[in-house]
């Protein structure tokens, strides 16, 4: 099976939710150029309104990610590297 990826959000940084089979749950973060799945880019203002829910006093610094942990979230935010 093959995952559609979404070019609609080149350049935003969008994050989603995601839950593995035993209830963990995890947040990942494109980092404004990462790979968005199809079905994320089309639930984005569903995925907004429940990450509006989570407190994040660090919002806009390298602290979110620890405010993201604090709400019990594993975290992943992707970031592109040049290996040449």
């Amino acid at each position: 099976m093959t995952m559609e990826l979404s070019t609609a959000f080149d350049g935003i940084d969008l994050e989603w939710f995601v839950m593995d089979e035993v209830g963990h749950a995890a947040l990942f973060c494109s980092n404004g150029n990462g790979f968005v799945p199809r079905h994320v880019a089309e639930a984005s203002d569903a995925i907004a309104s429940i990450a509006a829910l989570i407190p994040t006093p660090h919002w806009g610094s390298d602290l979110i990610w620890a405010d993201y942990g604090a709400a019990g979230l594993y975290v992943y935010d992707w970031t592109w590297t040049d290996q040449a």
